[in-house]
């Protein structure tokens, strides 16, 4: 009999060791696998934006310069015109023709840049948009973590505790076995 028990306490040991313990140990960290491929997407996903935007920057600059080079343009072309003014007054007619076509190509380029500065802005804001939902993401998912621990913790406090009583009981059956033999004998 208390070779039975023994051994019931060691099989019930050994279940613990092998197969419930490790179970915990592995999804624990199944979880912090998961926790971290959604951040690394997160992350990803940020960093293309980012490229996105930049690319968008890019061409704005570069749209900015072909203004700043026709605004260059159109005043060299105004300087020759007064400094020829008195002699060339159809020369005058003819750059005042290119010069209102360069103000109109301006004009429409400053036009096409305050839209893509406003989609640029609307793009910006979402990115922060969404960067303030990944961080209220993300520290859910911590909490979470922190509730696995404890959960964690708590399950392994449990399990000294099972194999505490389990030893208790084991004596007491084994004090039981020699009291109820005593008894018998007597008898």
């Amino acid at each position: 009999m208390e070779n039975t028990t023994k051994k019931s306490f060691d099989d019930t040991k050994d279940t613990l060791i092998s197969s419930v313990i490790p179970a915990i140990a592995k999804d624990n960290e199944n979880n912090k696998t998961t926790i971290l491929q959604y951040l690394s997407r997160l992350s990803e996903t940020n960093e293309k934006a980012l490229e996105v935007l930049k690319h968008k920057n890019q061409k704005l600059i570069e749209i900015f310069g072909e203004n700043i080079k026709r605004v260059e343009d159109t005043r060299a072309t105004l300087d020759v015109i007064g400094k020829n003014l008195t002699t060339k007054v159809g020369a005058i007619n003819k750059n005042l023709t290119a010069v209102k076509e360069h103000t109109t190509v301006n004009n429409n380029n400053q036009k096409v840049a305050d839209e893509k500065m406003n989609k640029l802005a609307a793009a910006i804001k979402e990115l922060q948009i969404n960067n303030v939902t990944s961080s209220q993401a993300l520290r859910v998912l911590k909490n979470n973590l922190i509730n696995v621990q404890e959960l964690e913790q708590l399950a392994s406090a449990n399990i000294n505790k099972l194999i505490e009583n389990s030893s208790q009981l084991a004596v007491r059956g084994k004090v039981n076995s020699k009291s109820l033999l005593l008894q018998i004998t007597k008898t």
